[in-house]
């Protein structure tokens, strides 16, 4: 009889997580329509919660029409702007789902599989995050490196733990270092997920040459004081990359765990070297085209 109890409670099925969509968003007026309406078609999401960080564009005008239409869309927005963690810490208090999918406004190619492959790991695997790995990063200087996997701002992970970190909202571009570095102390279980279509806005397309370098350098600069060499370690041994995945399981079954791990980094180095080199070919081919003296009507067989 005790068994009999036993195998129905087993069998009850365990009711699926709630689920809210959070994107910051300034002055994206140009960009946030694609990813907005995608975002609003996914059935999976109870809510869509946008956060209009003192957008100076149209921003707050697309956002207006489409809440006429779709009643799961919540707007909040902020007198100045505060900078994007500070949006997205906010756009998080106001969300009612269990897990927090963060979805960047300036998305060109995200397809609905692509929330598939963040929130399916989380609730049928027992991740504790997931994070999507775009193609687009492979094109930044640091692309070969391995490390944008780390810093892709599409994820998804349980707002409880979410509100566990400290997070001071001046920290700008660090909140996905910050947050890699709770998951990866308090031992959570994370993914990365390589997404060979999916590619956001380049920065210096939104910005402009000079002012994105500047960008890109300030960025970068605050993201390695935050977490430094050691902490970039902690973070590519212990947080997985899905097409590398075998890798890390042999190592969790290896003898001496943590000296194992170090062969995930030349292995996943190798990987990234050859995805930014194909990556990159199309503009390594265009600058053949253009480069004086290269055309191929100019060379001359011996």
């Amino acid at each position: 009889m005790i068994l009999g109890i036993y195998n129905i409670k087993s069998n009850v099925k365990k009711p699926t997580p709630t689920i809210s969509c959070v994107i910051p968003a300034y002055n994206e007026g140009p960009r946030i329509e694609k990813v907005l309406s995608l975002a609003l078609s996914y059935r999976k999401f109870s809510e869509v919660v946008v956060v209009n960080d003192g957008s100076s564009d149209n921003t707050q005008k697309i956002l207006s029409a489409y809440k006429k239409t779709h009643p799961q869309l919540s707007i909040f927005r902020h007198n100045r702007n505060k900078g994007k963690t500070a949006a997205i810490i906010n756009g998080i208090k106001k969300a009612s789902g269990q897990i927090i999918v963060l979805l960047d406004a300036d998305l060109e190619d995200i397809l609905l599989k692509n929330l598939d492959q963040l929130i399916n790991p989380i609730i049928q695997d027992g991740y504790d995050m997931t994070i999507l790995d775009r193609i687009s990063d492979r094109k930044s200087i640091i692309g070969w490196t391995n490390i944008p996997r780390l810093l892709g701002g599409e994820r998804a992970f349980y707002k409880e733990e979410f509100e566990k970190i400290i997070i001071d909202p001046q920290k700008g571009y660090l909140l996905e270092v910050i947050m890699n570095t709770h998951y990866v102390k308090n031992k959570l279980k994370v993914k990365t997920i390589y997404c060979r279509d999916l590619k956001s806005s380049y920065q210096f397309k939104k910005w402009g040459f000079f002012k994105a370098l500047f960008r890109y350098a300030d960025m970068f600069i605050k993201i390695y004081k935050e977490s430094r060499i050691k902490g970039f370690y902690m973070q590519i041994i212990n947080i997985e990359e899905d097409r590398i995945g075998k890798v890390y399981e042999l190592t969790k079954k290896l003898p001496f765990s943590q000296v194992t791990k170090a062969i995930i980094i030349p292995i996943g180095l190798g990987r990234a070297i050859l995805t930014t080199i194909r990556t990159n070919l199309p503009l390594l081919k265009d600058l053949y085209k253009i480069a004086p003296g290269l055309e191929k009507a100019d060379i001359i067989k011996e």
